[in-house]
């Protein structure tokens, strides 16, 4: 079984899809699958996939670089596509996923289109009538032809049908590794990197730095929090790369509310210094309009913290298992929810950073998510229904997954 998959970049700065389809792209090959990434930018963002059995094909980009334009992606994936058996699209915007679809589409290889939140209907409208004349113009076609759609949750599927999809949608959520935060760092490296936070309560943002994440709704909620007595050793850091300049109007917002020092701007965080943080955060944050489904939360819920969340992060399952709170995204319910979680007791809230821990190590791993994905990679190859929502395929004690003889047949 062999699958390409497509995206515009793999660097880590871009956050939450690269990362996120590297990581599913390791999990993949660890069950026995072989994968090829295919994307646009520097041969020194591939080297840390190295090690993982991925084979990165990565192109240099042409003007204009910002749609990632690359000629030389367009004629490499064409005299390759042959050796593959599908096509994996994420995203949406940029000119790979356009080159791969037609190219698929001509050579009558099956794809799956993996939009990652790009369509849900808060973004289109925010994004406004280019990116609707952008998508009737180039990307309907794409979506008309692709095998099945790839959902991260169940309320991104609804997004496709305003659209006009009409075809099958399947959902396979993000995942974790949880090993990586079974033994995290003590929260004192987080206080000597950053000593504002010492003897301080942190309530932590951890994602891009972005408009449709809600911090313009998280700073005004934050002044009312600030302005009580009772939460003066509360100190908000929001922490996350930089998208489209939007970090400048967020010290704006900051200067204009009053909150330079009850606020710790951060830039980028990787590595240990960003587990070092989610260490030290009592509380994790995302008021988000708009998720597919986050890396930021399933990382917190990972290390058994508590998290607030609204409805557009799609992950109801946190409230039902009480390992958060979820409210609108306005000013007067995020403060209610943040109060809610910083009077309770440190014995109420490892409680509930337990409970969410125990949801992430059940259903939100990246080898379930994979193995869900093989389930539908099989069906498609298979000529057979795709399911919705995908059983994980069976693995053998080698830790492969079983795949049938069809399936095996076709890397062969």
């Amino acid at each position: 079984m062999k699958i390409a998959h497509v995206l515009s970049h793999i660097a880590e700065v871009h956050a939450g899809v690269p990362i996120a389809t590297c990581k599913l792209g390791c999990a993949l090959v660890r069950l026995g699958v072989d994968i090829s990434f295919w994307t646009t930018g520097n041969q020194d963002e591939a080297v840390s996939l190295e090690s993982t059995g991925i084979v990165a094909h990565v192109f240099p980009r042409k003007w204009p670089q910002g749609w990632r334009y690359s000629p030389d992606l367009t004629y490499e994936f064409n005299h390759k596509i042959s050796e593959v058996d599908l096509v994996h699209i994420h995203e949406v915007w940029n000119y790979p996923q356009l080159a791969t679809a037609q190219a698929a589409i001509r050579h009558k290889i099956p794809y799956i289109w993996a939009p990652r939140a790009s369509l849900e209907p808060w973004r289109m409208r925010y994004k406004g009538r280019k990116k609707l004349l952008y998508f009737k113009l180039l990307c309907e076609r794409i979506m008309n032809h692709a095998v099945c759609m790839h959902a991260v949750s169940d309320a991104e599927i609804e997004g496709f049908r305003q659209l006009g999809f009409c075809g099958t949608a399947v959902v396979v959520n993000n995942g974790i590794e949880p090993e990586e935060f079974r033994n995290l760092p003590d929260p004192e490296e987080a206080d000597q990197l950053w000593p504002k936070m010492k003897n301080k309560r942190v309530v932590l943002f951890l994602s891009r730095i972005s408009p449709e994440k809600g911090i313009d709704q998280l700073i005004p909620a934050w002044e009312w929090i600030s302005k009580k007595d009772c939460y003066s050793d509360a100190l908000l850091v929001l922490a996350g790369p930089d998208d489209r300049g939007y970090r400048r109007q967020v010290k704006e917002m900051l200067k204009r509310f009053n909150l330079t020092d009850r606020v710790l701007l951060l830039g980028m965080v990787s590595g240990r210094d960003k587990l070092a943080l989610i260490s030290r955060a009592d509380i994790n944050t995302l008021p988000s309009y708009s998720e597919g489904f986050s890396n930021s939360i399933l990382e917190n819920l990972a290390a058994a913290k508590p998290v607030l969340i609204t409805p557009g992060c799609n992950f109801p399952e946190v409230i039902s298992a009480d390992a958060g709170v979820c409210v609108e995204p306005i000013p007067e319910h995020i403060e209610e929810g943040l109060r809610r979680l910083l009077d309770m007791s440190k014995a109420e809230l490892e409680a509930m950073g337990q409970r969410g821990m125990q949801l992430i190590h059940e259903h939100y791993t990246w080898e379930i998510s994979a193995r869900k994905l093989i389930t539908v990679y099989q069906a498609i190859l298979e000529g057979r229904a795709i399911p919705e929502h995908p059983v994980p395929i069976p693995i053998g004690p080698d830790g492969k997954a079983l795949l049938n003889e069809l399936a095996k047949n076709t890397q062969s």
